[in-house]
């Protein structure tokens, strides 16, 4: 060996290795145009063993995450799958002593009643309108538990016709007549899992007329917005209303701020309105006044570019 030369490998200031070349005549003193090019080979050399590293953690870190995504996705469907045996049971273990209770009081009512005093039989009835409370509340539970296994299937809704046709499903048995003034503004398209968004406006439109029936003119508007290039969906009413200090509680399962005696319910159905919107990717709230009515609303997340007036 005659001459030899060795340069840093750089990254900035740290030095991740040297490169050494020997030769068999003798070397000259570099020059410094030399050292210059040497220096710049080091540091070029330096980005490549830092981005061979980089991409190499990156490689391990998807590895990892791939990882976990399939043991979270594995947990999951043990969760869906025990949820959907706990609900198959619930349906079928607390449902059949239910009809037992209930019919069993109702043959002591029809068959017996004559002979049964008064107390007796007011007791029998109060046993059957627990009973329908109770199935009442078995049929809001297992809705709930199933929209965390219903697949979201998104797709272009005509929300007009769908708000049509809730209501005349709800208007059917309700006998309102010329008490109720509806107010259906233009409602567009949206992008949504049909049946969910049934759901959702179901439960909001039956809300608004149950807390409005004791007013002698019902006015409930349907209706939507922009709001900052946001899409907002509303119903308002001039129901009986609720106090804000307990808006809180109106979204959670079972919670109901008013009792049973005044207004039926199980206080599931505002639990499943938010659980829906929030699968959507989109937000609920409300607002109201005691005594001056209600108003519900609703996003659903990202919505088409142009949304088509109704």
């Amino acid at each position: 060996m005659q001459g030899a030369i060795a340069f840093p490998i750089l990254r900035g200031a740290q030095v991740l290795g040297v490169v050494g070349m020997v030769g068999s005549h003798r070397q000259a003193p570099l020059e410094s145009s030399e050292r210059t090019l040497f220096d710049s080979v080091g540091r070029m050399l330096g980005l490549f063993v830092e981005r061979t590293r980089a991409e190499a953690a990156l490689r391990e870190l998807n590895t990892e995450l791939e990882r976990r995504v399939s043991e979270r996705t594995s947990a999951l469907e043990a969760s869906n799958r025990d949820l959907e045996a706990f609900t198959s049971s619930v349906s079928h273990d607390l449902r059949a002593p239910l009809r037992a209770i209930d019919g069993f009081s109702a043959i002591l009512l029809e068959d017996f009643a004559a002979a049964l005093p008064e107390d007796a039989r007011e007791l029998l009835g109060n046993i059957r309108e627990s009973g329908e409370r109770l199935r009442d509340l078995i049929d809001g539970l297992l809705s709930f538990a199933r929209l965390g296994t219903h697949g979201l299937r998104r797709a272009p809704v005509e929300v007009g016709p769908l708000v049509r046709s809730v209501l005349d499903e709800l208007l059917s048995t309700r006998g309102l007549g010329d008490r109720l003034e509806l107010r259906i503004l233009p409602l567009g398209t949206c992008d949504a899992d049909p049946s969910l968004l049934r759901a959702v406006w179901t439960n909001l439109i039956d809300n608004a007329l149950k807390y409005s029936r004791g007013r002698e003119h019902i006015v409930i508007e349907i209706g939507r917005e922009l709001r900052d290039e946001e899409v907002i969906y509303y119903v308002r009413d001039n129901g009986v209303g609720f106090d804000m200090d307990y808006a809180h509680r109106l979204f959670g399962v079972f919670q109901r701020l008013h009792s049973a005696r005044e207004f039926e319910g199980t206080g599931v159905g505002l639990a499943n309105v938010r659980r829906i919107v929030e699968r959507h990717h989109g937000r609920v709230a409300a607002t109201s006044e005691l005594g001056r009515g209600s108003r519900f609303e609703f996003t659903l997340g990202a919505e088409p570019d142009n949304v088509a007036a109704q």
